[in-house]
């Protein structure tokens, strides 16, 4: 495996090198045969180490750094959802806040209800090509050929063709009802998570969970450091409640993987 071309300490918000987005790189040492195979018997898995050591350092350092997150929230399909942005975010009092959360925690149990922080990155090239930001060249990376054969590889979906994605911040009270991101859009192939945030605890929380057609969960996944979990739209899944002793935010970027 490679190194990303600049230094760790240099990440931040913004990313004067637009082609930036060149220097992350796959793991050269992954077994796609065995990831297809995985796939084919469970439509999901978790594949640690997926980026170069300091390609996703640097990513981790830009989340950590970001200020500008807005808050997601909503009680699922039927109901609606809600974006603040980070200008609004900023200036909610503490009770407009309180507010906010008890509103979204009233839905817990509701199908695909949520609360959680969220910094947009654009689906269209054109326009994040004026995005100088770090996050920006990532998705740029995610829509590269090795990116997306390596997506149509391991998932057989052969007309994949691009990656949406937005940077995702949890921390404690923070939820995601179960849902399947069928619901969402037919033309999605599959979900990608890419976890940012070092030495994650399991009591914390945070747990990206599957459950089958008896609502049963039947298997966890840590958001480990540097790991992808990558699963089919059709699958059942949520991320359970970041709980009050969690000591660091859960930095992700979810993307979706579309098709023609």
């Amino acid at each position: 495996m490679s190194t990303i071309a600049i230094e760790p300490s240099r990440a931040c918000e913004l990313s004067p090198c637009p082609e930036l987005s060149a220097h992350f790189e796959l793991n050269r040492t992954l077994d796609r045969h065995r990831l297809n195979r995985l796939w084919r018997q469970y439509g999901r898995l978790q594949i640690p180490e997926i980026l170069s050591p300091k390609g996703a350092q640097v990513v981790y350092e830009c989340l950590a750094g970001n200020s500008k997150w807005g808050l997601m929230l909503g009680g699922g399909p039927g109901i609606g959802r809600r974006y603040a942005t980070a200008e609004q975010c900023a200036g909610f009092t503490p009770t407009q806040l309180h507010t906010l959360h008890a509103m979204a925690h009233a839905f817990r149990g509701t199908p695909g209800a949520h609360l959680h922080e969220v910094r947009p990155i654009a689906t269209d090239e054109y326009d994040r090509a004026s995005d100088p930001s770090l996050l920006a060249r990532f998705v740029d990376f995610a829509n590269t050929t090795v990116f997306l054969d390596f997506a149509r590889e391991l998932t057989g979906a052969i007309d994949i063709c691009q990656v949406n994605a937005q940077a995702t911040c949890f921390r404690p009270g923070h939820f995601f009802d179960f849902h399947t991101d069928a619901e969402v859009d037919d033309q999605q192939r599959a979900t990608a998570i890419f976890y940012f945030t070092p030495r994650w605890q399991y009591d914390w929380g945070g747990l990206l969970q599957f459950r089958n057609e008896r609502q049963e969960i039947v298997e966890t996944f840590v958001p480990t450091f540097n790991s992808l979990a990558i699963f089919s739209c059709q699958q059942d899944h949520a991320v359970s409640a970041v709980g009050p002793t969690c000591r660091a935010p859960r930095f992700a970027i979810a993307a979706a993987i579309m098709a023609n």
